[in-house]
């Protein structure tokens, strides 16, 4: 679960970082977007590989290097996933559930008077993500 959870870090920091560099300005931001990702992706890489080659205690300890590479970024990931799931979950279940019109139009109602206050935390929680990245100064 938690290498798992790592890659999917990445690829959402990837994500992140490919919008945030079109918005700031695409050549030398491109650069250093690139450069964090590589950065964190080629490190989360080698204790995955270097894990596979560890034995005894020190395939815990090995482990223990990849949740804590992986946690450096997840409170920031947890928020931003807590903010923008909970309401799409709503929708994605309410999706499954065929539900009728009238109770989509009742959710979207309730998230759209939710957005504005969602909209400014989940600007808070994307700097913050992108200032642990090194992307942009704290």
């Amino acid at each position: 679960m938690g290498i798992i959870e790592g890659i999917i870090a990445s690829l959402i920091a990837a994500l992140i970082i490919a919008y945030a560099s079109f918005y700031f300005g695409k050549q030398t931001y491109e650069k250093r977007v690139e450069s964090a990702v590589d950065i964190y992706a080629d490190h989360l890489d080698k204790l995955i590989r270097e894990a596979n080659t560890e034995s005894g205690s020190e395939i815990r300890v090995a482990a223990q290097a990849i949740v804590s590479t992986r946690n450096d970024l997840r409170s920031s990931l947890v928020s931003l996933n807590s903010l923008l799931n909970s309401d799409i979950d709503v929708l994605a279940e309410m999706l499954a559930a065929d539900a009728s019109a009238g109770q989509f139009s009742n959710r979207l109602k309730v998230l759209e008077k939710k957005w504005p206050a969602k909209r400014d935390q989940v600007k808070v929680e994307l700097r913050k993500l992108l200032a642990e990245l090194g992307l942009v100064e704290k």
